[in-house]
């Protein structure tokens, strides 16, 4: 049985350019529907095979393994971006363990 899809606070990143968002368990996500559904929301998306780069301000790159990029230096910004992120990152999530 696979773990609900859970992630940890939104934090800075080291070079305090963006932030970033780390699921709590190991996942794999389906990059393909992943993209299928954002790009059915409106937003342009760039699919590099290991990652998606969701461009729009603020430019958002989204790993298979769960961890979520956002560039901002607003944490309010990356907040929203990742609400907005969440439910379409829960219709991905691969079934069984990830590889980590």
């Amino acid at each position: 049985m696979s773990e609900p899809l859970e992630y940890r606070a939104v934090r800075l990143c080291s070079g305090k350019g963006s932030y970033e968002v780390l699921p709590l368990h190991p996942v794999r996500l389906q990059l393909e529907k992943l993209r299928d559904g954002l790009a059915g929301s409106g937003r342009a998306v760039v699919d590099v095979r290991v990652m998606l780069i969701v461009q729009g301000k603020p430019e958002t790159t989204i790993l298979e393994d769960g961890r979520v990029l956002i560039k901002t230096r607003k944490e309010e910004e990356a907040r929203a971006e990742f609400e907005r992120l969440l439910p379409l990152l829960r219709t991905a999530v691969q079934l069984g363990r990830s590889r980590r």
